[in-house]
């Protein structure tokens, strides 16, 4: 196949620390120029949550950076490692970047933001593991432990837990076993938690969890706001990369098909949340840009000629300009 300037992207050796580099200047560039407050939208299951992850700005953002980094690098290992995607790519990391950097206001956000793609990042390299279809219960108990553990911040979080057991059984026999670990995941953080209450006093507040879900906040459709913008874009992009992938998937081996699959059914379960509960918006985006950036590498491994170099270089620039609205936005008074 010929080689195009997506070719070099795709496998280049410096590509992905380019990336990251670029988040760098643009986290930067986002403190500097203040931008947009960040969400406040933490409903903490443990009252004293908020108090406790209260740190100064700055150390926010370097904090966030580096998770950026990291959940970047963490979906680019597993395009080389995992067969989530047709061919070895940066293209993962590479379009996490992109996206985070063009909305700092979500992502730099100390209580939520890119958190959220760090524990889905792990949950996918958990899951998407060569030994799952023989320690499926074990990978579950796991999983479920990690999203307990981070629903006690963040209560939308409990809801992907159903989610993933319909994925996991498309992947191995998904039986009692399976479920009775993935009961105990759930339940062990809040074992530790009952246990530190004898060392640290802190107390619970499990009406949060009511509060996040009731009454459901949809999202409003009658502003053209940033977030609207932005995630609609986010989203076409993943339909049509979903689109695609679907009428090219018989190219694909089977245990990409199936990871894949998982990953669609992440990205439209998300959508529903983010349209019917809008309060929960900062922890559900990072999840949806996560499953995009997969569903956009996989789509642009598909396709690397003329057509695939254009549509590359045209998400690029869309966001680009985001980040410029989103960081002169006193200046252009909310609109492009």
């Amino acid at each position: 196949m010929r080689e195009t300037p997506l070719s070099h992207i795709v496998s280049g050796i410096y590509s992905q620390s380019v990336a990251i580099l670029v988040a760098g200047v643009a986290v930067v560039a986002a403190y500097l120029g203040g931008g947009e407050q960040p969400f406040r939208t933490l409903d903490a299951l443990i009252c004293q949550a908020p108090e406790w992850l209260s740190i100064e700005r700055m150390v926010a953002y370097g904090v966030h950076f580096v998770e950026i980094a990291f959940s970047a690098l963490a979906l680019s290992y597993m395009a080389y490692s995992r067969n989530v995607i047709r061919t070895r790519s940066k293209l993962p990391g590479i379009f996490f970047v992109l996206f985070c950097c063009s909305y700092p206001a979500c992502f730099l956000e100390p209580l939520s933001g890119t958190f959220m793609a760090v524990i889905l990042a792990v949950v996918f390299l958990i899951l998407f593991s060569p030994s799952t279809e023989f320690r499926l219960p074990l990978h579950l108990y796991v999983v479920s432990f990690l999203f307990s553990a981070a629903g006690v911040l963040y209560p939308s979080l409990f809801l992907y837990i159903p989610v993933i057991w319909l994925g996991s059984a498309k992947m191995a026999s998904f039986g009692f076993k399976c479920l009775l670990a993935s009961l105990l995941g759930i339940i062990t953080p809040f074992w530790l938690l009952g246990a530190a209450q004898v060392i640290w006093d802190f107390s619970f507040c499990f009406q949060h969890f009511v509060d996040h879900f009731y009454p459901l906040q949809l999202i409003d459709y009658r502003h053209l706001s940033f977030p609207l913008v932005y995630t609609a874009v986010i989203a076409l992009i993943g339909f049509f990369c979903w689109a695609r992938n679907t009428v090219l998937q018989y190219e694909d081996k089977i245990i990409t098909r199936i990871y894949n699959g998982m990953i669609n059914l992440l990205f439209f379960y998300t959508l529903v949340l983010i349209c019917l509960n809008s309060r929960g918006f900062p922890v559900y985006l990072p999840i949806l840009t996560v499953c995009v950036s997969l569903q956009a590498a996989h789509c642009f491994t598909h396709v690397q000629g003329r057509q695939g170099v254009f549509w590359f270089y045209l998400i690029i620039t869309v966001f680009i300009l985001f980040f410029l609205w989103n960081l002169f936005q006193n200046l252009v008074t909310g609109a492009i």
